[in-house]
C-alpha cells in the first residue's frame, strides 16, 4: 500500500469510527484507473427495528443510481452500512465523492465555491439539490419559481467539484436555509437530472406526494408532447422514485414531487447541436411553463 492509499485508508477509517463503526478490515484495489479504498466495518445495531444487521464484508463503491435498501428503510439520523470512497489519480480535474453519512451535506456547504440560493414567495417551492452537477436543474427551478411567484431553494456546485450526495443526506438540520424553505412551503417539486438507456425522452414523476405527482403529470403532458411522462411508480426505476422519508421533497406539510429530467429536456445533447438561440431551448421553455402553471394553480 502506497502513501496515497494509506492516507485515504486513515481518513475513511476515521470517518467510520466517528460514525460509530468498528473497523474490521481494509481492501485496496484499482477500478478503471481509480484507487478504490473499501473499509470493512461492523456497525452498532441501528435503533430502528426495520434495519437488518449489516453484513461484515466490503461495501461496494456506490454510484448516483445504486439503490440503498437498508438506508431507505432506516428512519434514524445514522446510516446503517459501511462506506466506500473513490479517489481519482493525481492530475484529475474533478473530485467525485459518494458518501452515506448525513454530515457530508454540512461539509459540502462549507466547500469553496458552493452556493446556496433561496427565495421565499408562495407556499409552493422548487428545489434543485444538485445544481451545477445535474446541469440546468438549478436554472430551471429558479426561472420556474420566478414566473410563478413561487419559492425555491438550490445548492450549486462549481465546475471543478462533483460531489453527488444522495438526496436523503440533505439534512435540514445542517442548513437553516433548507429548513426555512421546507417550513415555509406546503408542497415542493425537486428537480433532478438523469440519463439512462431507453429513457432518453422520459420524464420521471416520483416523490411521495402521488396526488400531486398526478396533477403535475397532466401539466407536463400538455406542455411536452414529445416526451413520455412516467408517473406510474411501478414503471420508474426504484432508485429514481424519490420515496425516502428523509428526502427533502417528502418533508413539507403536504408532500412533494421528485422530477427526474433527461438531458434533452434540459437543453443538452446532440438534439440541440444546431440550436443557436438565446436562453432555454424550446423544450426547456415548455418545461418551465408547465412547472410554473402547476405552481400557480396549486390549491385552486
Amino acid at each position: 500500500m502506497g502513501s496515497v492509499e494509506a492516507a485515504v485508508v486513515a481518513e475513511v477509517a476515521g470517518a467510520a469510527v466517528v460514525a460509530g463503526a468498528a473497523v474490521v478490515g481494509v481492501v485496496v484495489t484499482a477500478v478503471f484507473g481509480r484507487i478504490v479504498v473499501m473499509v470493512v466495518v461492523g456497525v452498532s445495531p441501528c435503533p430502528c427495528a426495520s434495519c437488518p444487521p449489516p453484513p461484515l464484508h466490503p461495501a461496494p463503491a456506490t454510484t448516483a443510481t445504486s439503490p440503498s435498501p437498508n438506508l431507505a428503510e432506516c428512519r434514524t439520523p445514522r446510516g446503517c452500512q459501511a462506506q466506500a470512497r473513490t479517489v481519482p489519480r493525481a492530475g484529475a480535474s474533478r473530485e467525485t465523492k459518494t458518501y452515506r453519512v448525513p454530515r457530508v451535506f454540512a461539509e459540502l456547504l462549507t466547500s469553496p465555491g458552493v452556493e446556496e440560493h433561496i427565495a421565499l414567495r408562495s407556499r409552493v417551492g422548487f428545489l434543485a439539490l444538485h445544481g451545477g452537477l445535474e446541469e440546468a436543474t438549478a436554472e430551471i427551478a429558479e426561472v420556474a419559481a420566478q414566473r410563478a411567484g413561487a419559492s425555491w431553494y438550490g445548492v450549486v456546485q462549481p465546475t471543478d467539484r462533483a460531489w453527488h450526495i444522495p438526496s436523503h443526506c440533505f439534512d435540514p438540520d445542517a442548513s437553516p436555509r433548507l429548513r426555512q424553505v421546507l417550513d415555509h412551503c406546503e408542497v415542493v417539486v425537486s428537480l433532478h437530472g438523469f440519463g439512462r438507456e431507453g429513457l432518453w425522452t422520459s420524464v420521471l414523476v416520483g416523490g411521495a406526494g402521488r396526488a400531486l405527482a398526478a396533477r403535475l403529470a397532466i401539466e407536463l403532458r400538455k406542455g411536452l408532447p414529445a416526451y413520455k411522462i412516467v408517473d406510474d411508480l411501478g414503471a420508474i426505476p426504484p432508485d429514481l422514485r424519490g420515496l425516502d422519508a428523509r428526502n427533502p421533497v417528502n418533508c413539507t406539510r403536504a408532500g412533494g414531487v421528485q422530477l427526474e429530467l433527461p438531458p434533452r429536456v434540459r437543453g443538452m445533447g446532440p438534439h440541440w447541436g444546431a440550436f443557436d438561440g438565446e436562453g432555454f431551448t424550446p423544450h426547456t421553455e415548455a418545461l418551465v411553463d408547465a412547472l410554473a402553471s402547476f405552481a400557480v394553480t396549486y390549491g385552486t
